[in-house]
């Protein structure tokens, strides 16, 4: 059965033949040499026709040898010897074909009248040498239009190869850097655990077990490389209800979500470490409360993430000139994802205190994300 582009092919190889026939005609038919033998013009078109459309089927053989053979510079002289006598072997051929078809249909086609039968011509020497002669140049054109079609086909490959491995190392990246996040976060939980157990029995307690939610939500994750907003939220949601049994009233959430904003796509663990960085700068440095504020909104082409708290800022804690691994790790994603398509600015909110703002193309979640996660919810 043959499939849709074998059959464009086909046509796209007929319609050319056709067009380069007509092209000869027309050149033909404007000899001003051959004024008074322009009646025999059907036949003519008939013989550029079938001269075309008979070099039009060698090609389907010309295609392959040429793409074997293809252009060795090293090997010049025998790559050169090679395709002539290639060349004289599809001439010959076609020479051989054209001939005996034309052969037959002047036989049946021609009056007794008719003295321009092309059956009825001297096949001379001569007349076969300048045959062999326009065969070559049209085999030459050919064979030159195979080996381009082959060159482009083998760089449309590479590049095709190359965009995949690209893809692919880029992807094992990202799996390098989620693999590293989630055990960091953990080793956080399970630290803040650990100072309570002594001190607080019931309050570790809830956590662990406020902590097996979160790494349930983790593992329902699975390898998906970017969630709904609203997904990652819920997962935030979960982390923060394991910091509040630690910090109790002295932690104050505020979410300004915006609801279209929640069928985004975001980097899965994107928000978490940033909220964990407000927490460890933020409420544990100070002695009163501390507001941790997560903002999401929709502005033109882009979806914008703020993180702040209100804590003592990066003059008092964060100007050490190093960076968390959640931090780093994250901002590390960001490149790998989106490159120059994101911005990533941290710093000293003028009120006070210390925000991360990311900016990413907005692009809403696929109705089979939004449903695979609302069934692993």
């Amino acid at each position: 059965m043959l499939s849709i582009k074998r059959i464009r092919n086909w046509l796209t190889g007929f319609v050319a033949c056709t067009l380069i026939a007509l092209f000869l005609f027309i050149q033909w038919f404007a000899n001003p040499a051959l004024e008074g033998e322009t009646k025999h013009w059907p036949k003519v078109m008939f013989h550029y026709l079938l001269v075309c459309y008979i070099w039009g089927i060698l090609a389907i053989g010309i295609y392959p040898v040429t793409s074997r053979i293809g252009i060795d510079r090293r090997r010049w002289i025998r790559t050169g010897l090679a395709y002539l006598g290639i060349g004289l072997g599809f001439s010959l051929a076609h020479i051989l074909i054209s001939s005996g078809v034309l052969q037959v249909v002047d036989f049946f086609a021609s009056g007794p009248g008719d003295d321009r039968d092309f059956g009825k011509r001297e096949f001379s020497f001569l007349f076969f040498l300048r045959m062999l002669q326009s065969s070559l140049i049209l085999f030459t054109i050919i064979a030159s239009m195979c080996l381009a079609i082959n060159y482009f086909r083998k760089y449309q490959d590479r590049e095709l190869r190359t965009s995949r491995l690209e893809s692919e190392l880029t992807r094992v990246q990202l799996d390098a850097l989620k693999s590293q996040l989630q055990p960091h976060f953990l080793f956080n939980t399970l630290n803040a655990i650990s100072a309570l157990v002594r001190e607080n029995p019931r309050a570790a307690e809830t956590m662990i077990v406020r902590l097996s939610d979160l790494l349930r939500a983790t593992l329902e994750q699975g390898d998906q490389e970017v969630v709904p907003l609203e997904t990652e939220l819920e997962f935030v949601r979960r982390y923060l209800d394991i910091e509040k049994v630690r910090f109790g009233d002295r932690l104050i959430v505020i979410e300004k979500i915006a609801p279209e904003t929640l069928v985004a796509n975001v980097p899965t663990l994107i928000l978490q470490p940033f909220v964990e960085n407000a927490l460890r700068h933020g409420v544990e440095e100070t002695t009163g409360t501390c507001t941790v504020t997560i903002l999401a909104e929709h502005l033109a082409d882009q979806l914008i993430l703020r993180i702040s708290d209100d804590g003592p800022g990066k003059s008092e804690h964060r100007n050490t000139g190093r960076r968390s691994m959640g931090i780093a790790n994250s901002t590390n994603r960001l490149q790998h994802l989106f490159g120059a398509d994101h911005q990533f600015r941290a710093d000293n909110r003028p009120e006070g205190g210390f925000e991360v703002e990311i900016k990413i193309p907005f692009q809403p979640a696929s109705r089979r994300e939004t449903k695979k996660t609302e069934t692993n919810t």
